[in-house]
């Protein structure tokens, strides 16, 4: 077999675990301890695989040693599309099927928690249109 061809098999036969994982909602957890979660939509044979509407969730520690606090920091990012480089993937799961995806439970949270300021600013310039000049 030409060296050609020997390289297309070997990337063929890396990537044929990931066929089942297509179209799928994924959680990958990275060496540095990022968790991913998003949905398959493709992966190159290089190894990148491409996550759509993924939500990174990285962890950050707070030591305070005036304080003797040890106290963990985490923040959200979201992205429409994410190219995540296989070779710094610790492992990889898919989600149960019927789960509502992640993105759209952060979607949700957020749009409830907008709405109910909308709603307490609302009540407030109400009660203070409601309350007498002083």
């Amino acid at each position: 077999m030409p060296p050609k061809n020997k390289a297309k098999a070997a990337q063929e036969e890396a990537a044929a675990p990931l066929e089942p994982f297509l179209g799928r909602e994924l959680r990958v957890e990275l060496t540095d301890g990022r968790v991913i979660v998003g949905v398959l939509l493709a992966y190159e044979g290089s190894g990148n695989l491409m996550l759509q509407g993924a939500v990174m969730q990285c962890q950050y520690k707070n030591n305070d040693v005036v304080l003797n606090t040890n106290e963990k920091e985490i923040t959200l990012r979201t992205s429409n599309m994410m190219a995540v480089p296989f070779r710094y993937v610790k492992s990889m799961q898919r989600r149960k099927e019927g789960n509502t995806m992640v993105i759209q439970k952060l979607e949700d949270m957020y749009k409830t928690e907008h709405e109910a300021r909308v709603a307490a600013k609302e009540a407030a310039d109400r009660a203070a249109a409601a309350a007498p000049a002083a």
